[in-house]
């Protein structure tokens, strides 16, 4: 098959770049089913599922059956507004995947349709690709979901074993005393140099490694506001104190407490 795109979607740049890969000329435009029924040869058609004017699976399919134009072996590519149209896209004979598609996926797709092309079915009841390649989409996308989750899943653990790590090396001092420095420590902090905000930060490290030793759960979440509103500081001394300051007294008011 000419590779010849008619494409109708708000996904157009990622269209583009996959074209450009693949090999091709784009054409983007809006069509009917009329145009498409005068299609002299076979194109892969892209669009959105809310711009197919008229066109559903069923008539799809129809289209295809009775089509003796290039209509009848032209691939479909749809995006799917709706998670619960895509099964009735695929079952139809359409490459179908959700219109929040990545760049990745979109190339994935397209050349699924063109591979597609290759093998077509012409049946009385059914014309199009052969429907069992669809699953390969479905697979690839699936297996891109799992491995991003088991990426994170790895990055957090990693990010709790440095911070137990660094928590470990920490000295364990008395809660009065390191309130009293956050106290007067976060008055300075506006405007500072790169080495009183490091200082700053651990000193609610000290603060957050002594809690632990001293089995104050209590101040668990108060630290941990703390700690991220320091690690904020590292990158801009110019940020407000005022949400660094609440999270002070909140944790003094749970020091005083303890007294």
């Amino acid at each position: 098959m000419t590779r010849q795109y008619l494409v109708n979607s708000s996904l157009k740049e990622a269209v583009q770049a996959a074209a450009r890969s693949l090999g091709g000329q784009v054409h983007l435009r809006a069509f009917t089913r009329s145009d498409l029924e005068r299609l002299k040869q076979p194109v892969l058609v892209i669009a959105d599922d809310s711009r197919l004017d008229l066109i559903t699976p069923d008539v799809l399919q129809n289209m295809r059956r009775t089509s003796r134009g290039g209509m009848r072996y032209s691939p479909f590519l749809v995006f799917c507004s709706r998670k619960n149209d895509i099964p009735i896209w695929r079952h139809a004979g359409a490459i179908a995947v959700p219109a929040g598609a990545d760049r990745a996926t979109v190339k994935k797709a397209m050349e699924e349709a063109l591979n597609g092309a290759k093998t077509w079915v012409t049946a009385q009841s059914y014309v199009g690709p052969c429907r069992r390649s669809h699953k390969a989409v479905l697979a690839w996308r699936n297996r891109r979901s799992s491995d991003r989750a088991e990426a994170q899943a790895k990055a957090e653990k990693a990010a709790e074993k440095r911070s137990q790590t660094e928590l470990s090396n920490v000295r364990v001092s008395s809660l009065d005393i390191i309130n009293r420095r956050l106290k007067l420590s976060v008055t300075l902090l506006a405007g500072s140099s790169i080495e009183t905000r490091r200082a700053f930060r651990d000193l609610v490290v000290e603060a957050q490694a002594s809690a632990q030793a001293l089995r104050r759960g209590d101040l668990a979440g108060v630290i941990a506001q703390m700690r991220r509103e320091a690690d904020a500081f590292l990158q801009n001394s110019e940020r407000s104190t005022a949400a660094l300051e609440r999270a002070i007294d909140d944790f003094s008011d749970g020091v005083a407490r303890s007294l």
